[in-house]
């Protein structure tokens, strides 16, 4: 029985990763939100997020760092203008690994209403991290990496917001 348990979540691991790459492909191939140097919205995210509260933090960040080189695999190279490692840290390992940490947040209830919080707070962490990027290694004034990262991060965050909750009241979350 155990074993069939362990199978099952690897099959959910490869079920969520091939979902991330799906929604950010078509987030690429359709142009939401695409900016020129990179950067578009996150519908791949949604992926990272929903496994996250549905198989726990562990395999959430393990699906946020499977992520990364199926990103490059099938839709978009990967290069930093200058410190290539720093930049792929804080460009890669940090914001889709991060997004796996999501269920380690307390959700904040108000009233009937349940806000997941740890949607809210790894996005910030995300948009935080491209922010620092693009002012330190793309030399980019502060405000500018704000203003850039914001356009399409900001529309990321209200979608992740909206469609977590509605996905996981679907979803059995079974994490046994």
């Amino acid at each position: 029985m155990k074993r069939d348990r362990i199978v099952l979540r690897l099959v959910f691991i490869a079920l969520y990763s091939a979902l991330f790459i799906v929604l950010d492909y078509a987030a690429h191939t359709f142009g939401f939100f695409t900016m020129p140097n990179g950067g578009s919205l996150g519908l791949g995210t949604l992926a990272i997020l929903i496994a996250a509260y549905h198989l726990g933090w562990k395999e959430g960040v393990l699906v946020g760092l499977i992520s990364i080189p199926l990103q490059f695999m099938i839709v978009q190279p990967w290069f930093t203008p200058t410190w290539p490692l720093v930049g792929f840290v804080l460009d890669y390992i940090l914001p889709f690994g991060i997004y796996g940490l999501a269920p380690l947040f307390k959700d904040l209830k108000i009233g009937k209403l349940s806000i997941k919080t740890g949607v809210i707070i790894t996005n910030l962490i995300r948009f935080g991290s491209h922010v620092v990027v693009g002012a330190l290694l793309w030399n980019v004034t502060w405000l500018g990496s704000v203003i850039y990262n914001g356009s399409y991060m900001l529309p990321t965050l209200i979608l992740g917001v909206i469609l977590v909750p509605l996905i996981l009241s679907r979803l059995p979350l079974n994490r046994k």
